[in-house]
């Protein structure tokens, strides 16, 4: 029976590969808690405090450091599912690879939405007026590096992930967006990439503020977003109710803001 030569190891590279290629927001955040996570568990996430920095007068005073534990709740969980006539010829052939792809790609932008979603409910807001131009849409950049300077967290990996309306608004004749193919950079173009502004890398994608498709834009340190997930159960079984098999496969994950000033939200309505 087809079902016996079933190569999931396979199946399970070539899932996170095209997940990770297609995600946008997933990357920039903070992943360093990835690993065996299962739908309902919590990662804890350790927030040691800043020493104090005093004047030294001869005499050494020893701070006790504390913490703060940072829960990331794993409360999501998606699943795919398919016939498949014959496992053994589909995985010679390679023609599963499409389905694979077309399967990450969806569950790539089900996580952005979901983790673009945790950050606006966990950060804080910079208005909801719309923006009818490129100086409206400069100000609210101008307003968001504001936040996030007073707020002291650094400079590097500040990003800026925008609807298409808000890019259009961006690319007009009056823009001082530096465009991606204008720069340099030692690193890969990020998927979703189309330039930079007031130190933001800025990313586009269609599933922020999805219905309303107005210019709306996240402004955010990724690494003050805690991100773990785990593609997992990638099986095949053999369908009593058809001549056929099937695949199906699980997506655990969670998100959660450590500092909610590490993300300053610009949300418009729908009319």
């Amino acid at each position: 029976m087809s079902i016996t030569a079933f190569k999931r190891e396979v199946w399970d590279a070539a899932l996170v590969q095209n997940f990770h290629d297609n995600a946008v927001v997933v990357p920039t955040l903070n992943n360093s808690y990835e690993g065996e996570v299962a739908h309902g568990s919590v990662v804890h996430l350790t927030n040691v405090t800043t020493p104090t920095i005093s004047a030294y007068t001869g005499n050494v005073t020893y701070d006790d450091l504390t913490d703060a534990n940072i829960d990331i709740s794993i409360d999501q969980a998606r699943q795919f599912a398919f016939k498949v006539k014959d496992v053994d010829k589909a995985q010679a052939a390679g023609s599963l690879d499409p389905v694979t792809a077309d399967a990450s790609l969806a569950m790539s932008e089900d996580a952005d939405a979901i983790a673009l979603t945790k950050m606006i409910a966990g950060g804080q807001s910079l208005g909801t007026t719309a923006l009818t131009d490129f100086a409206s849409a400069y100000a609210v950049f101008t307003n968001a590096r504001t936040k996030l300077r007073k707020a002291k967290l650094p400079n590097a990996s500040r990003y800026a992930l925008v609807t298409p309306e808000f890019s259009a608004l961006l690319l007009g004749p009056d823009s001082n967006l530096v465009k991606v193919n204008e720069y340099g950079t030692d690193g890969p173009i990020m998927n979703g990439e189309i330039g930079r502004l007031l130190g933001f890398t800025v990313l586009e994608s269609a599933v922020l503020n999805a219905a309303a498709n107005t210019a709306s834009g996240v402004f955010y340190y990724g690494p003050m977003v805690g991100f773990a997930n785990q593609i997992s159960e990638v099986e095949a079984l053999r369908l009593q109710d058809d001549f056929a098999d099937g695949i199906r496969g699980l997506h655990t994950f969670g998100a959660s803001v450590v500092k909610p000033a590490a993300v300053q939200s610009y949300i418009v309505a729908g009319s």
